[in-house]
C-alpha cells in the first residue's frame, strides 16, 4: 500500500511539471536521497525525489475491537485495520550550479500540493481493484528538525519540503473466526451495536 500511495503522487506530479516544464522525461523519481544508502547520485540528479522518512499510526480513528455482525446470529471477527501517517521528504535534486532552477522546481512542486493536496487512486491486488483516497499536507520542521533529517540522509542538504500522507488504511481483512451467537450468550463487545 506504501508503495502505491508514493507511485500515485509521483505519477501526478510527474504529469504536472511534465506539462509546466514541456518535457517527455520523468521529472519525479522516488527514490532514497543518501549515497550511505547505495544511491548513485547521476540516477537523481536534475529530479524531484519523493523519500519516506517515517511511518506513524494514527490514533484519532480508535482501535477498535473487530468484531462485525454477519447476521443475527453470527459474528465475525477480523484483526482492525491500521490507520498510518506516512511522513516523506520531496526534494530538488540538482547541482549547485543549478540552485535556481532546483528553488523554481520546488516552488512549481508547492504548487501542486497547494492545488492537489486530496488524491484518489486505484490499486489492483489479490483482493480485487479498490478505489481510496489520501491527503497531503506539510509540515513544518523546525531548524535542528531539519538538520537531523539531512544528517541522518547522508549530511548533503538539498532544497526541499517535508509532507505527511494521512490515513493510509492497511487492512488485510483476514477472517479470524465466525462465532454463533445465540439468546443465552452475551458478547460485551456487541453490546453498542
Amino acid at each position: 500500500m506504501i508503495q502505491m500511495a508514493f507511485k500515485c503522487i509521483s505519477e501526478r506530479m510527474n504529469e504536472y511539471l511534465k506539462g509546466i516544464y514541456n518535457t517527455p522525461e520523468e521529472m519525479v523519481i522516488v527514490s532514497a536521497i543518501s549515497q550511505s544508502q547505495g544511491v548513485d547520485l547521476s540516477e537523481i540528479n536534475n529530479k524531484v525525489v519523493l523519500s519516506l522518512l517515517n511511518i506513524e499510526r494514527e490514533t484519532a480513528m480508535g482501535i477498535g475491537a473487530g468484531y462485525n455482525r454477519m447476521s443475527s446470529d453470527l459474528v465475525r471477527e477480523s484483526k482492525p485495520p491500521w490507520h498510518l501517517n506516512l511522513t516523506f521528504i520531496v526534494a530538488s535534486v540538482f547541482s549547485e550550479k543549478q540552485y535556481l532552477q532546483s528553488l523554481k522546481v520546488l516552488s512549481n512542486v508547492l504548487l501542486f500540493f497547494q492545488s492537489q493536496n486530496v488524491f484518489t487512486c486505484s490499486s489492483s491486488d489479490q483482493m480485487g481493484k479498490s478505489n481510496w483516497k489520501m491527503t497531503v499536507e506539510p509540515v513544518n520542521l523546525n531548524y535542528q528538525e531539519l538538520t537531523n533529517v539531512w544528517s541522518v540522509l547522508g549530511g548533503r542538504y538539498y532544497p526541499s519540503m517535508a509532507g505527511k500522507i494521512r490515513m493510509l488504511s492497511i487492512d488485510s481483512t483476514e477472517i479470524s473466526s465466525v462465532k454463533r451467537v445465540n439468546k443465552e450468550t452475551k458478547l460485551d463487545l456487541l453490546k453498542d451495536e
